[in-house]
């Protein structure tokens, strides 16, 4: 591979002292003159009618500036996905029907937070309960409570996908083999809660937040307001993590807007951490229902799927691609030349779901790799040899119509073989109970959905100002929510320019300032956002060359920018600096500022959610997770000893930060495999708190080893995929799989928790 000045290297983050030091500005830290402080009241039923609703005791408080109720939020619907905007179905603030415990009933706005709470326990609110349902397949059946008007057995929405001839493949299998999968409910975890700090001003509203996407909030968030966009402004503040649970807009954003406009003065509202487990977002639970027919050699021929989403009480505004990405990742990473899918998002009385790192790839992967498992045992085949048999290569197009460009699946699971000791330990640690085995998994590079409906389709678009004291300007609309995409697209910034990275400033993710940007989520901004950076430097830099090569006499093409010089590359000797460049250019133009524009674009078909998928990514990356388990006999406790990973990353910009995220996705995975779940009775989180909910900590973390695997992808900026999602995927099936070469117990749902174990030894005797 090409070497570069700035690509490849392990860099620190440009914002890490800010945060390491305590000096980063996060959305709670925002302290505005006049500030109140919003609460919002929320539902203790799981379904219910608001019969009737007296605000007037709490109005009386002193202190108390303002109270709104669905009659102040309207009728208009929030939600995210302008293309199917007749799908949102969730108000800022009910007004006649509450669908689960935690649903906003209305807001506050006090002098302080001691105020803003007693005044919600002023707030009398009369329900008629109705009968609930709180189980996804209890809910499809007739005469189930009906939760949203419309919605024929609470199905939100259905994706059907097929191609080929399933019966002839059923027909012609030499073995058919049929399983059923479970997975829980999980959070995010975020360390920092959602927060969001509105002022209205002058006709302006300006909304500061934890946000990943602040473009595609902004649109909704005017239109629920019924505020041209214009007079919408929406800055996302420092990210204390997202993990795909800050995409969507919130009712709590929708609130602190009309509290501000009400009263005039700017209001934040900050959720409590019990607010955070129940009211934003959680991972679907999901059922997934697997047959699949073989060949005597284990060559797939045929795969039939059926998923059920529990998406709880709303669509959750992105829980409308749920269905379809699900089909979508069941269609990876193996050759599947027939298939017939069918995935089903329903409603149920529980808290909303919607994006969780990697959207529904870990549990179809969990279910998927665990199902190959089993496959390859019953044939008595390598379950190595079985993966590989079956391999998506470079240059295939699935039967779901992805079109595979680089690959490296095959080296991935090669390398995590041998370094987990796959010969030597495979089935031989029993009598230590111990196991070893594989997960893998495939995943998309870059969602080509934009949210947003835009001109042409674009989903990313970057400026880059150079100065006349030699840095440039990045404006880009992406959203850093900790994964280092400030970093990474400065360097790709800086390699393309040929200057240091410390001479790259970045402006980023304010609708006002900064060209649009889809937003921070689908794995989309090293590819999207990068290719537009470097386009936006290329265009830059020609302007340069134009000049330069003029005062030189040299032809543009034989011009290089590298180490703050523009030279010959045949002589040189020949050049000047980079900031006498710039200083040149604007002299030629009449001072005019030298400022590069790119922007990105990947087509999908229109109808891409309803009958088919189409090649949804410009790329797509695979990975395989190798673990090594212990067994406790006694307790059932399962204690994951090693972790091998290797992922196709195509090019790492940034390798420190490339391991970094694949071991965060590691720790992610963990505690989504074996003690991650949060627990319901009658549609009330039983456990919606860190002392009660375990999530992995260091002392969890197992021996790791992250190999990087590079296939270079062309069409990607330096050649770089994703890593930060679909790398959760692999850990659950490869640790479930590891348990049952350690102890002969399947168990096939999650998570992986002692009592399931026990259960499992006991049923084999």
């Amino acid at each position: 591979m090409k070497e570069y000045s700035i690509i490849g290297k392990s860099l620190p983050k440009i914002d890490a002292v800010a945060k390491a030091t305590g000096k980063a500005i996060y959305t709670d830290d925002l302290k505005l003159p006049r500030m109140l402080t919003g609460k919002i009241l929320r539902s203790p039923n799981p379904h219910a009618r608001i019969v009737h609703m007296d605000t007037t005791r709490a109005k009386k408080l002193p202190g108390v500036k303002a109270i709104i109720t669905g009659k102040d939020t309207g009728t208009r619907k929030i939600g995210i996905i302008e293309a199917y905007r007749d799908l949102w179905d969730q108000e800022a603030l009910c007004l006649n029907k509450v669908r689960y415990i935690g649903d906003e009933v209305a807001a506050v706005a006090a002098i302080d937070e001691d105020t803003a709470l007693e005044a919600l326990e002023l707030i009398d609110v009369e329900y008629e309960k109705l009968p609930a349902v709180f189980d996804p397949e209890e809910a499809m059946k007739p005469g189930a409570p009906v939760i949203h008007e419309g919605f024929e057995n609470n199905i939100y929405i259905r994706t059907v996908l097929e191609s080929g001839d399933v019966e002839k493949g059923f027909r012609d299998s030499y073995r058919v083999f049929e399983d059923r999968f479970e997975t829980q409910c999980v959070v995010h975890c975020c360390m920092e809660p959602h927060t969001s700090v509105a002022r209205y001003l002058d006709g302006q509203l300006t909304l500061w937040t934890s946000t990943q996407t602040p473009f595609a909030i902004r649109s909704p968030l005017a239109c629920v307001l019924d505020l041209d966009e214009d007079k919408v402004r929406v800055i996302a503040m420092v990210v204390g993590g997202g993990f795909g649970g800050k995409v969507e807009l919130f009712p709590m954003d929708v609130c602190c807007a009309v509290l501000s406009i009400k009263t005039g003065c700017p209001v934040k509202i900050t959720l409590t951490r019990k607010e955070e487990f129940e009211t934003t977002r959680t991972r679907h639970p999901m059922i997934i229902e697997l047959k699949t027919g073989v060949k005597r050699d284990g060559t797939i021929l045929v795969k039939q799927v059926r998923n059920i989403l529990d998406g709880g009480a709303y669509g959750g505004g992105i829980g409308v691609g749920g269905p379809f990405i699900s089909t979508l990742f069941s269609s990876l990473p193996y050759k599947l030349p027939n298939i017939k899918m069918e995935a089903l998002r329903v409603y149920t009385n529980k808290s909303v779901a919607g994006a969780m790192r990697g959207y529904t790839a870990p549990q179809i992967h969990f279910a998927d790799d665990s199902h190959m498992d089993m496959i390859a045992d019953e044939l008595g085949m390598d379950p190595l040899d079985l993966r590989k048999k079956n391999a998506i290569t470079p240059g295939y197009k699935t039967a779901s119509g992805l079109k595979i460009t680089s690959c490296a699946f095959s080296e991935t699971i090669d390398k995590v073989s041998r370094s987990i000791g796959w010969r030597e330990k495979r089935g031989k640690l029993k009598k230590e109970s111990k196991g070893v085995a594989v997960g893998c998994s495939g995943f998309i590079s870059g969602t080509g959905l934009a949210l947003n409906n835009t001109p042409k389709n674009y989903t990313s678009m970057a400026i880059i100002k150079l100065h006349t004291e030699g840095f440039a300007t990045v404006y880009t609309g992406a959203t850093d929510i900790g994964q280092g995409s400030q970093t990474v697209l400065s360097m790709i910034a800086a390699e393309e320019l040929g200057i240091s990275l410390d001479r790259v400033k970045m402006v980023a993710a304010d609708t006002e300032l900064t060209p649009f940007d889809a937003g921070s989520f689908g794995s989309r901004v090293t590819f999207h956002a990068g290719n537009a950076v470097r386009r936006a430097a290329a265009d830059a830099k020609a302007q340069l060359f134009a000049v330069v090569a003029e005062k030189l006499e040299a032809n543009p093409d034989d011009l290089e920018s590298k180490g703050g010089r523009i030279y010959s590359v045949d002589n040189p000797d020949i050049g000047m600096a980079f900031e006498d460049a710039i200083w040149a250019c604007q002299e030629k133009n009449g001072g005019m500022e030298v400022i590069g524009r790119g922007v990105f674009r990947h087509d999908i078909e229109p109808s891409v959610f309803t009958t088919g998928i189409g090649n949804y990514s410009p790329a797509y990356t695979f990975s395989t997770g190798g673990a090594e388990v212990k067994v406790d006999l006694e307790t059932g406790q399962v204690e994951v000893l090693k972790f091998k990973f290797a992922h196709d990353i195509g090019r790492a910009i940034n390798p420190n930060n490339v391991r970094a995220q694949l071991e965060g996705s590691i720790c992610m995975g963990l505690g989504f495999a074996l003690f991650e779940q949060i627990l319901f009775e009658e549609g009330r989180m039983l456990n919606p708190t860190f002392l009660d909910y375990k999530i992995p900590t260091a002392l969890d973390m197992p021996e790791t080893e992250i190999i990087l695997v590079e296939s270079e992808e062309p069409d990607a900026p330096f050649g770089a995929k994703e890593c930060g999602e679909g790398s959760v995927a692999p850990v659950g099936p490869a640790i479930a799989n590891a348990v049952c070469d350690a102890i002969g117990v399947r168990i096939k749902s999650l998570p992986l928790t002692p009592e399931k174990v026990l259960r499992g030894l006991k049923r084999i005797g």
